[in-house]
């Protein structure tokens, strides 16, 4: 995405959670979306630690309380606990 449509379309909503997914859902409004076709490489941590169905359900459970009208604060609360207890888990 381009710097310029970034700005014009508002940049991140000041949430505490959801802003990529608010932005996209902008995104969609103004036209359709172009999906690339690379691979993308992300931090694996969270499903090496909680395991790729803990990781995916809490991730799922996550953006349907969203798309429900969850507030993103209390969504928040919620996602950052399980890191919390990730992380403490990871220290032991």
């Amino acid at each position: 995405m381009r710097a310029s449509l970034f700005r014009l379309m508002g940049e991140y909503t000041d949430i505490p959670l959801m802003e990529d997914v608010d932005f996209v859902n902008r995104l969609r409004k103004r036209g359709k979306l172009a999906f690339i076709h690379e691979p993308v490489v992300t931090d694996s941590r969270r499903f090496r630690f909680q395991g790729g169905i803990k990781a995916t359900f809490r991730n799922k459970l996550t953006k349907m309380g969203y798309a429900l009208g969850v507030s993103p604060e209390r969504l928040a609360r919620f996602y950052y606990k399980s890191r919390i207890e990730q992380d403490r888990d990871d220290n032991v």
